[in-house]
């Protein structure tokens, strides 16, 4: 007897690992504060490099100082700087092949502290001293070759069977370039700020090719000039974008999940007849494939002369679902605390940052919980003006085909744009407009043979003609390996076998001779 194996790969997706670290920044503000207003961050990821204990993941780390200047106008600077954190590797996560994909973000950022601002002698604030608390979670696809037995030739008869498992395929991590230009009103002094999000609206796969369409939000905050003085003034732009990344182990039956997230934002006023701002920005697609084998399998086996072993192994068939894309819109009061000023009007209010994010999976849906954190400034009725951070928990649920809360989900939240209304002077609206990319998965274990042995001689029925009564629901195929016969064999010495097999009837077998098949 001669085994012919077969082979794939089966890949899981793991956290490989993840940690915490505390990151200082300081900004040196060119104009002098009278009054620092709100200190945003943002955190971008630039490579990763493994060895075999460990994971080196480089970054970089943009701090903005909204602030009123030595003019009472307002303003805002920028501080950019780069880190690296080493992550050790557990030894159960070393064999994890391929690249991995990382994800960070800012949980905290404090400023301030043990003194560190700097001041001039009128008391002006030079510089700000800031503290982030950055959460990396990076994963990893495990990789393992899964043989199997695909024939079996010589004095045996098989039944084989076709079988479609689905396995997590490789990593994607793609960058690319967008731009974008937006005209300016005539009276604008300067720009406040500019935040950027982006969001994955659908994933379609070609044999080859991955057409990633998606949306940018940009979040402009710019200073006017009225007939007060300087006024903030917010506003949201949007615009889709397709781009096409070239993989070729991707086929059209295959699927894709995934996120972006900016990894580099600049930004320019060119003067025309009408200012324009310019947007240049760098995009990471950040996913996974989802590949299916067709493999043929050697369901069971006869021999004629020995018994057979057949052994079996349970191998992983990874469900995934198609990534739902969607864009929900959430909203939430905030109470301001006990003793602050009465709100005349908000003047200006960053996109937020999600964060605490659980997500459930129900029969057909999955149910997102997070809290929405957003920095504002506003102005009391006696204008003075004051900065405040508002968290608003929120829920919301997504259609998710075929997902059941035996799935195992996967999500990425990002806010894409925020508006903040002052209620009743006490309180705020906060409206956010939320992107979600949201995919689920579950492992089920299914057998197959893995090996087979030769066993024991078998015993030699010496009887010439055998007269066999077909069983309620028997096969053909339980009828030869039952009596050691092939299939083609029984078929010629009963003829009508080849319309089916009828419970009852009476099957002529005859032993001339030992048949080698």
């Amino acid at each position: 007897m001669e085994i012919v194996h077969g082979k794939y790969q089966q890949k899981s997706l793991s956290q490989v690992a993840s940690g915490q670290f505390k990151h200082p920044a300081r900004v040196e503000l060119q104009i002098p504060a009278k009054k620092v207003l709100s200190v945003t961050s943002a955190c971008f990821i630039n490579g990763v490099d493994r060895t075999e204990s460990d994971i080196r993941v480089s970054g970089k780390t943009t701090t903005r100082v909204v602030f009123i200047d030595e003019h009472d106008g307002f303003n805002s600077e920028e501080h950019h700087d780069t880190w690296t954190e080493r992550l050790a590797l557990p030894r159960d996560a070393r064999s994890t092949d391929g690249v991995v994909m990382p994800a960070v973000h800012i949980l905290e950022t404090t400023i301030g502290k043990n003194g560190k601002n700097g001041k001039t002698e009128q008391g002006y604030i030079t510089a700000v001293h800031a503290e982030h608390v950055i959460n990396i979670s990076v994963l990893g696809l495990a990789g393992q070759d899964v043989d199997f037995v695909q024939d079996l030739r010589g004095n045996v008869e098989t039944k084989r069977d076709k079988m479609r498992l689905s396995t997590f395929g490789g990593v994607i991590n793609e960058r690319f370039e967008i731009s974008e230009s937006f005209t300016l009103d005539a009276n604008v002094e300067g720009i406040l700020g500019v935040d950027l999000n982006a969001a994955v609206r659908d994933i379609i796969c070609n044999d080859g090719r991955i057409s990633i369409k998606g949306t940018v939000c940009a979040g402009i905050s710019t200073v006017k000039t009225g007939d007060g003085g300087s006024e903030i003034n917010n506003a949201f732009h949007e615009w889709d974008f397709t781009k096409t990344i070239t993989n070729k182990e991707i086929g059209t039956d295959d699927a894709v999940c995934g996120s972006l997230a900016v990894c580099n934002l600049t930004m320019k006023v060119e003067s025309r007849d009408k200012p324009e701002l310019v947007i240049d920005a760098e995009l990471l697609f950040t996913g996974h494939t989802t590949a299916t084998h067709e493999i043929e399998v050697v369901q069971d086996a006869f021999s004629y002369d020995n018994h057979l072993n057949m052994m079996h192994a349970d191998v992983l068939d990874a469900s995934v679902t198609p990534q739902s894309n969607v864009m929900v819109d959430v909203e939430g009061n905030v109470s301001m605390p006990e003793g602050s000023s009465y709100i005349g009007k908000v003047l200006w209010a960053g996109t937020p940052t999600v964060g605490g994010i659980n997500a459930v999976a129900g029969n057909g849906k999955v149910t997102v919980e997070g809290v929405l954190t957003a920095h504002l400034v506003y102005e009391c009725d006696e204008k003075n003006v004051f900065s405040h951070v508002a968290q608003v928990p929120f829920s919301t649920s997504c259609k998710v085909e075929d997902c059941t809360k035996d799935h195992d989900v996967s999500v990425a939240v990002a806010a894409m744009s925020c508006n903040i209304k002052a209620r009743r002077g006490k309180e705020l609206l906060v409206d956010a407009r939320l992107a979600l990319n949201v995919s689920a998965n579950s492992a089920t274990l299914v057998k197959i043979t893995s090996s087979v042995k030769l066993g024991d001689p078998k015993a030699r029925d010496e009887s010439a003609i055998t007269i066999h009564i077909a069983g309620q629901s028997e096969t053909l195929w339980d009828i030869a390996k039952r009596t050691s016969i092939p299939t083609a064999e029984i078929v010629k010495q009963n003829p009508t076998l080849e319309h089916g097999i009828n419970e009852g009837e009476r099957i002529v077998l005859y032993r001339q001779e030992v048949v080698s098949f």
